[in-house]
């Protein structure tokens, strides 16, 4: 079973591999590429940089009667996970993006390992746990 940790600590690695993102981002004052697990409330943001968040969750379980008829309760998470990308100028921020989108993208195969179904379509990239 996956957890929201390690679907957000697989955004963060694959966007970390990608070369031509790291190089658009440049490195932060700590030496590090950019790119954050969680908004850094409290600290010094450097722009541009990348940050992901788990923003809203919705619980399902599978029925009123599992006790009796011997079934056993399922229960599943929808989590929406958050991608945002800051920057100084539009034209930067839209260029991360853009290498964000596909970034992910190519990871689809390393996503489906930890239970993420990745489907993107020319303005969007839908994510399903």
């Amino acid at each position: 079973m996956t957890s929201l940790a390690d679907v957000t600590a697989k955004f963060v690695e694959v966007l970390l591999d990608d070369e031509d993102l790291e190089d658009l981002l440049g490195k932060d004052p700590a030496g590090s590429t950019p790119v954050y697990d969680r908004w850094p409330l409290g600290e010094h943001v450097w722009l541009p940089n990348v940050s992901i968040s788990v923003v809203g969750l919705v619980g399902e379980v599978s029925g009123l009667n599992d006790g009796f008829d011997g079934s056993s309760r399922s229960e599943w998470e929808f989590p929406t996970v958050q991608v945002d990308v800051w920057a100084a100028k539009q034209d930067q921020r839209d260029s991360i993006s853009e290498l964000v989108r596909v970034a992910l993208f190519k990871a689809k195969s390393e996503f489906r390992n930890v239970g993420v179904s990745v489907d993107a379509s020319a303005r969007a990239l839908q994510l399903g746990l």
